[in-house]
């Protein structure tokens, strides 16, 4: 929650920063009528602050690894998707008058769950991994109050932290669980790459201000763990982000 907080922060100062140096006016005399003219701004709305949530539904995929490294998938070919939130902050400015290029800072988490029941006993497990991305993408729009548009993009990412959240109950109803930050045997790579999709809808509120709701899908190109693991684990997330737009 740390990383949420720090996001926020970040948005709420460089927003008040902005938003003052847009208020400050340049005059000029005029020569022959004498009167001060006030020269444009470059902010002029061609440049936006983009903060966003997003909700996704991730999940992998998991090959064994070539020999001598490899193992049996087990109980992890039995692992679903997990839910999870992820934040960006996040600035574009126009290229052409349809054409925008867009780039931020993320916090990233994407995961697989597993559960499993038999009699009175039960075990199930959530695993959620961790990034700090810097989202770069193309992003297509058409319309002005009502924009439309679809981007696509990569995003660099580095590992931030591996959180497993494990429960179980025993065949005498007993309860308890344990929380994981490192995983046994867990090599993980510090750098992975994604590819993202998305395409969405904004609606203008006001001369500053805009909402936007966007369904996206990223998609890992590299293994999340080390090329002597025992898998190769690729995160796929398939959702929706929303937020605010700031015209700058």
């Amino acid at each position: 929650m740390k990383q949420i907080y720090r996001l926020i922060a970040c948005l709420f100062f460089i927003i008040m920063a902005l938003d003052v140096k847009s208020q400050v006016l340049v005059g000029s005399e005029d020569a022959q009528s004498g009167k001060t003219k006030k020269i444009k701004s470059p902010l002029d709305g061609s440049t936006a602050l983009n903060f966003s949530a997003n909700w996704s539904s991730t999940t992998r995929t998991l090959q064994v690894n070539k020999s001598p490294f490899g193992d049996s998938l087990g109980y992890f070919k039995d692992e679903t998707a997990l839910n999870t939130w992820s934040f960006g902050l996040s600035i574009s400015n126009k290229i052409s008058s349809y054409l925008n290029w867009e780039g931020g800072i993320s916090l990233l988490r994407n995961g697989e769950s597993y559960s499993f029941s038999q009699l009175d006993s039960t075990y199930a497990y959530n695993t959620t991994y961790s990034y700090i991305g810097m989202p770069l993408k193309l992003v297509f729009n058409y319309g002005k109050t009502i924009n439309v548009y679809g981007g696509f993009g990569i995003i660099p990412q580095m590992f931030l932290g591996y959180n497993k959240a494990i429960n179980w109950t025993n065949n005498e109803g007993s309860k308890d669980g344990e929380t994981l930050k490192v995983k046994e045997g867990y090599a993980p790579v510090s750098f992975v790459l994604n590819t993202v999709f998305n395409v969405g809808v904004s609606l203008k509120l006001q001369e500053k201000w805009s909402v936007f709701v966007s369904p996206e899908y990223r998609l890992q190109l590299n293994s999340t763990f080390d090329t002597k693991d025992a898998f190769i684990h690729k995160g796929r997330a398939l959702g929706v982000s929303f937020g605010l737009i700031r015209y700058l």
